[in-house]
């Protein structure tokens, strides 16, 4: 931007912008074994599923999540569809029975694919590295609340090479609440 904040194209290619979605997830998980489970999550617009497995449990926690999820939106005679593939890192420090935190690095993959009411076909794809936090509070015999964030930045984008890594950033915060 300018001085005076205005968009200057000369000294920013990229236009930034910035998108607020609310989302509500619903997920189970099923424990295969002391050391791996399988999970579904429900989205608005999609599903998720993956399988956690976790060879470190103790003080110490570390585990590798990878999973599947696909999202569609539609309006207006508009369609687009994304399909993600996650591979966390999951790593905790707990705290007693009443408090962790998580952390961790993740790689996302995902490609986009839509058409319009016009009648065009678009893609595009990126492979994207970031980390999480949460900070796991137990507030029940059974109930845990848990605030986290995730922040990711492109490493590279297949469909358009050349692009700069960290081009574009993005975040996802939100509050999850376990039973069990």
């Amino acid at each position: 931007t300018d001085p005076n904040g205005a968009y200057d194209s000369t000294t920013m290619p990229y236009r930034p912008q910035s998108y607020a979605l609310p989302q509500f997830e619903l997920g189970v998980r099923y424990g295969l074994n002391d050391f791996m489970d399988i999970g579904v999550k429900l989205y608005i617009a999609g599903i998720e599923a993956g399988v956690k497995i976790q060879p470190i449990r103790g003080p110490f926690d570390l585990s590798i999540a990878p999973a599947f999820s696909y999202m569609q939106f539609s309006s207006e005679g508009n369609s687009v569809g994304v399909l993600h593939v996650h591979l966390p890192i999951l790593m905790g420090v707990n705290f007693g029975d009443r408090f962790t935190i998580a952390f961790g690095p993740k790689l996302l993959y995902w490609a986009g694919f839509g058409s319009g009411s016009t009648g065009g076909l678009a893609s595009i794809d990126g492979l994207f590295g970031g980390f999480f936090v949460s900070l796991p509070i137990r507030v029940g015999r059974a109930f845990w609340l848990a605030p986290e964030i995730n922040v990711y930045g492109n490493l590279a984008r297949p469909s358009t090479p050349g692009d700069p890594a960290f081009q574009t950033i993005f975040w996802q915060g939100g509050l999850g609440m376990y039973f069990g």
